[in-house]
Parts: structure tokens; C-alpha cells; sequence
């Protein structure tokens, strides 16, 4: 952590092919819900998501999302960087139940 930010990195292996994975990653408000303020900066379809992550009254930061394909699964990468560090641990509960989301979405 430096200047009051810090970062997190989730990983979730998916027992789906990556295409899979990438549709229902694709689908942003079926399971990631993002609070106004969130907006898709970059795509790289079935490889990586990034995203501008500025909900009101939160210093902006970013997410990425990436996908890696191992055999018949795909492992799922979320790094958020840039976190006021006050909501960093408010962060990690957030994007394990966004996950959760995600796995059953799948």
C-alpha cells in the first residue's frame, strides 16, 4: 500500500471453456451489478475486461479482469488496483460474492 491505495487479486478456476466463460463474463449486470460510475475502458474478447472504476464519492480506480485457458478450464484473474485503502477490505467481500455471482451465472 502506498499513498492510502491498495490492491487486490481474485482468481477463480472454472470447470467451462473459455468461450463460456467469456459469455457470461460479457454479462456485467448479471453478475457484477457495477454501481454507477463503472465504464468499460477496454475488450479483448475471451482474454481481458478492463474497466474505469469511479462510483460517486470513491477516488477513481481500475479493474481488470483477465481469462487464462488451461485444458478443458478457464481460470478467471480479477485485479483491482488503485483501492482507497479505507475500502479495501469492504472491496475483498464485495468481489467474492460478485464471484459467486459469476459461478452461478455460469
Amino acid at each position: 500500500m502506498t499513498d492510502g491505495r491498495c490492491a487486490l487479486r481474485l482468481s477463480r478456476r472454472c470447470d467451462a471453456a473459455l468461450a463460456e466463460v467469456w459469455t457470461a463474463l460479457s454479462d456485467l449486470d448479471r453478475w457484477l451489478a457495477p454501481p454507477d460510475g463503472v465504464t468499460v475502458r477496454r475488450i479483448e474478447p475471451e482474454r481481458r475486461l478492463e474497466l474505469d472504476w469511479r462510483p460517486d464519492g470513491e477516488p477513481p480506480s481500475e479493474v481488470v479482469v483477465e481469462l487464462l485457458a488451461e485444458g478443458t478450464q478457464t481460470v478467471v484473474v480479477i485485479e483491482h488496483t488503485q483501492i482507497e485503502a479505507t475500502r479495501g477490505m469492504g472491496y475483498i467481500a464485495a468481489w467474492g460474492r460478485a464471484l459467486e455471482r459469476f459461478e452461478a451465472a455460469l
